[in-house]
């Protein structure tokens, strides 16, 4: 499933200022109707009532339609017309196209069907070291442990057992293992491409998924 990218400024753009919150809304909405279609930034026109719900606004006086929004994205710069229909202004300049998420796609499904059965095992060894480690319980003491038998005529005292040593659980060390874990989920969001590259020999520990995405690219 291909993302959205928004610059963290989106919302301050002088163009998306000028067309409103609205025309905002609807300008995302279709942003993610073209990376879930692969339509490389068409919007059909036949598209915008399904891309937001205005009819809670229908009563409001000077509530704009869908079709008056998207004139108002054309008119500030961030659509353009294309016949009957829109493109989302250099869509392809922040977005990836289809025909790179396809090739993505691809590599991923290869990758996943040579590596078969093997790559969960991989994974699960990988992901068991992260795992904080068990406080071990108390040990239970053997007879060798106790001290023999006084001999017969002397101190009939009966012999102590020996005091039980408590388990001490290192919070350090599972702080070191916690920062592991967020450190490769930090690296790594997606696990299914964390699967697919630990299981290609992609070295996980060392490389992040941008890199390995980026290689799947350059084939």
């Amino acid at each position: 499933m291909p993302w959205v990218k928004l610059d963290d400024g989106f919302s301050e753009d002088k163009k998306v200022l000028q067309a409103g919150p609205l025309a905002m809304a609807l300008h995302v909405a279709a942003l993610c109707y073209c990376n879930r279609h692969l339509t490389d930034g068409l919007v059909p026109r036949a598209a915008l009532p399904q891309l937001v719900n205005l009819k809670g606004l229908m009563y409001i006086k000077r509530t704009p339609n869908v079709h008056q929004l998207a004139r108002r994205l054309v008119n500030v710069g961030l659509w353009e017309r294309e016949n009957r229909d829109y493109h989302i202004h250099d869509f392809l300049d922040y977005q990836p196209s289809r025909r790179e998420i396809e090739t993505r796609r691809k590599g991923l499904h290869q990758i996943r069907s040579e590596a078969g059965a093997g790559s969960k095992q991989n994974v699960h060894q990988m992901t068991s070291n992260l795992q904080p480690r068990p406080v071990p319980s108390r040990p239970v003491p053997s007879p060798s442990n106790y001290p023999p038998n006084p001999p017969k005529g002397g101190n009939n005292e009966r012999p102590r057992k020996p005091r039980r040593q408590r388990s001490i659980n290192d919070p350090e060390a599972s702080e070191r293992i916690m920062a592991a874990a967020r450190a490769v989920q930090k690296a790594w969001p997606d696990f299914e491409m964390l699967r697919a590259a630990r299981a290609s020999g992609f070295d996980v520990n060392q490389g992040t998924q941008a890199e390995y995405e980026a290689k799947l690219a350059a084939g």
